[in-house]
């Protein structure tokens, strides 16, 4: 076959990453894969190192995906496995994301002769409370990280915990996912009063994101807003904490306006039901995909001044930034956007303007592409 003919074919990308819970980088991929589908220039497969939550949303999606579980941090078998699929497969580019992804899928890429992409969604150092644990996956993933042909961040705060290595920031893209469809407003299925106000956050609950600070809030908002009701949407990623919530929300006497709904599939309808959604994080925020959701369904963001947070909450405009810990001032804007109907539309307006501009799929897959395209032309020259 001629180079004329091979490149007219679609390019095919393995698309690595953990899988186990259903984060920001799980629904990117899953996102990455529904609008790459039928492209003319990369196809991707997905590969999930561990069997969880990810493979049935993608299976549902009806996405390539393959699974091969990891039994430890250093799986030289697994390296072996997945470098035989890139060559089964004729994989021309290797994209990873998260740490074990990283390991695994740049010694493979390497063994297979093509190159690798790695993308960075958060700071490691800043993965989990436990300090020691980020710090040694910090170390892990430093191990091959010169095998990365190009670094991909998600927003440019990430960039500064890395040498200077060839990379791109590509802001995320999501859905908008109110276009059109009619939703369903939670309320009567969660016991909240028909038009009673309702703010929130939706997230992987973990100590990190500042759940317990968001209760806090809470208990000031509804001296401010006596019908307020607050929901708090994920699943756990640390054993106990939700426990630890639950009993923080009994202590402060708010456990009949502050609901606990485990992890649900439904946030388009969740952010309908919301009035604004917060992000209290205290910290490791790269650029967190439900904020975009949320500009795009036309809800006003409270969060956190952290990191990305920052690039994609423009304050006094699509939403209000507070330092994190101020449960105070975290308080006052989540009060102030309930009792003014009229600004909560207006800057739910300007947001959704404001990511229709900067955080598409389109624009996303066509910067990456471009990635993708400069990668291979190079690792070409070297070849």
């Amino acid at each position: 076959m001629n180079q004329t003919a091979i490149d007219s074919k679609p390019r095919k990308v393995l698309v690595m990453l953990n899988g186990d819970l259903v984060g920001g980088v799980e629904v990117w991929a899953l996102t990455y894969g529904v609008r790459s589908r039928g492209a003319p220039d990369y196809t991707p497969i997905l590969l999930s190192l561990k069997d969880g939550g990810f493979r049935l949303r993608a299976e549902n999606r009806s996405l390539e995906l393959r699974c091969m579980p990891t039994r430890h941090p250093f799986d030289l078998a697994l390296v072996d496995r997945v470098a035989e699929l890139i060559r089964e497969e004729e994989i021309d580019l290797v994209h990873t994301h998260t740490v074990r992804a990283n390991f695994v899928g740049r010694l493979a890429a390497r063994k297979a002769g093509v190159p690798v992409v790695s993308h960075i969604h958060s700071r490691t150092l800043d993965e989990s409370a436990n300090r020691f644990k980020n710090r040694v996956n910090w170390y892990y993933d430093r191990l091959t990280e010169k095998l990365t042909d190009r670094f991909v961040f998600v927003a440019p705060s990430l960039q500064r915990d890395y040498p200077p290595y060839p990379a791109a920031v590509i802001p995320n893209g999501v859905e908008p996912m109110m276009d059109g469809v009619p939703r369903r407003d939670l309320r009567p299925e969660l016991g909240i009063p028909q038009g009673a106000p309702v703010f929130g956050c939706i997230a992987v609950l973990r100590a990190r994101k500042g759940v317990a600070d968001l209760i806090h809030a809470a208990e000031l908002v509804i001296h401010r807003v006596p019908d307020a009701h607050c929901l708090i949407v994920g699943s756990e990623a640390e054993p106990g904490y939700v426990d630890r919530l639950k009993e923080l929300a009994a202590d402060l006497g708010v456990t009949h306006r502050v609901h606990f709904t485990g992890y649900r599939d439904d946030v388009p309808d969740v952010l309908h039901t919301l009035d604004l959604l917060c992000l209290p994080s205290i910290y490791g925020e790269g650029l967190p995909l439900i904020v975009l959701e949320s500009l795009f369904a036309t809800r006003p963001v409270v969060a956190t001044r952290v990191e990305g947070t920052t690039l994609a909450v423009r304050d006094g405009e699509t939403g209000c930034l507070v330092e994190p810990r101020n449960t105070s001032g975290l308080a006052e804007c989540i009060a102030n956007l309930l009792g003014d109907d009229d600004l909560r539309r207006e800057m739910g307006e300007r947001g959704r303007a404001d990511a229709l501009e900067r955080f598409t799929p389109e624009r996303m897959i066509r910067d990456l592409h471009e990635v993708y395209d400069q990668v291979l032309a190079e690792y070409r020259g070297k070849v």
